[in-house]
This record gives structure tokens, sequence and C-alpha cells, in this order.
């Protein structure tokens, strides 16, 4: 298992690397041969860090950068949060044993142009979709200046936000919000996740 300041290493070095790739995307294509390189050197710094920690999360939660139980201030992140900002996105979670080509669909979704996400009715809606694996994306939150540690799991805790930004509050615990959220996904076309 990593410690805390390995992992932040890695993850914000991961981050960095995620930006430029969505960078070159947004200039030229996922298909162009100018993205192959950097699409590849940042797969490999995310495979670094999810075969040791099962699953990372990157993403924005009040002007800090979630690397997945840890928020930080990171002035180097600025690039990437404004990316995700623009979209909508507030934070990105890659599962262990994902795929290039995996890797590459999700990547041609995080920079998708912000005029395409919203003619398609927001990000939720754009990513109904598109489809991926290995991949969750969490829309943002309305979002301090030093490293805090969640006590709970990143997804925990960008689902208690989203609850709290609707009004509905936190369920005690994880188990009653999966009852709660249960019902209203099984109410959705069979297949879809």
């Amino acid at each position: 298992m990593m410690e805390k300041n390995q992992l932040k290493a890695q993850g914000l070095r991961y981050g960095r690397s995620l930006q430029t790739v969505i960078k070159v995307v947004t200039m030229y294509s996922i298909e162009h041969p100018s993205v192959a390189r950097p699409l590849q050197n940042s797969y490999d710094l995310l495979n670094a860090v999810v075969r040791q920690t099962r699953y990372l999360t990157i993403g924005f939660v009040e002007q800090r950068v979630m690397i997945n139980n840890i928020l930080t201030a990171d002035d180097n992140s600025k690039p990437l949060e404004a990316e995700f900002m623009r979209r909508g996105i507030g934070a990105v979670t890659f599962d262990a044993g994902i795929t290039l080509a995996a890797y590459k669909n999700a990547v041609a979704v995080l920079a998708a142009s912000p005029k395409t996400i919203e003619e398609n009715g927001g990000l939720m809606r754009f990513l109904e979709g598109r489809p991926l694996e290995f991949v969750r994306i969490f829309p943002a939150n309305k979002t301090e200046d030093r490293d805090t540690v969640l006590e709970v799991s990143s997804e925990e805790y960008l689902i208690s936000r989203a609850f709290s930004d609707l009004n509905l509050g936190m369920p005690p615990d994880m188990d009653t919000l999966l009852q709660q959220i249960q019902p209203a996904t099984s109410a959705g076309s069979e297949g879809s996740g």
C-alpha cells in the first residue's frame, strides 16, 4: 500500500500528465499521431499508481486537488482544474485493470469540447451516450490551503457533496446511501449503469 506523501506526489505527477494529454487532444484529436506519446506516458503513470492503490481519483474540491482521500493545495494543478471546470467535471476515478483503449476513450471524453457537452444537455447527459470502462466521472461541485486526509473514500465524499448540494442530506452510512440510490437506478433501462 502506498503511503500518503508518495500517493500525493505520484497523483500530482499523473494529474500534470493528464492535463498535457487533454491539451494535446483539444488541439488535434484523440486519433492524431501527436497524441500517442503523451497518452502512453500518462497511461503508464496512472498504472503505476493504480497497481498499488486499486484506483485513483483525481479531482478538485474547494480549490484544492483531491488525490483519492487526500485534499491538497497545488498551483501546478490549476490548468487541469480549469479544464475540468470548463466541462463541469469535479473528479474522475480510474480503476485498476484499465486498458490503454479504455483510457484513450476516457481521455477523449474528458477532452470533449465544453460546447459539445453543453449542446448534449450537460455533463451527465453527455456521459450517458459514452460508455466508459474502469472510469467514473463525477460532476463538479461549488467548492482551503492545507492538506486534509478525508475519513471516507473519495467516492463517498463526492456522493455526500452531491447529496448536500441537492439539499437531501447525507445518509448515516454508505449502505444506507446505496439503498436509497438503488430504487432510482433500477428504474432506468436494463443494462444502463
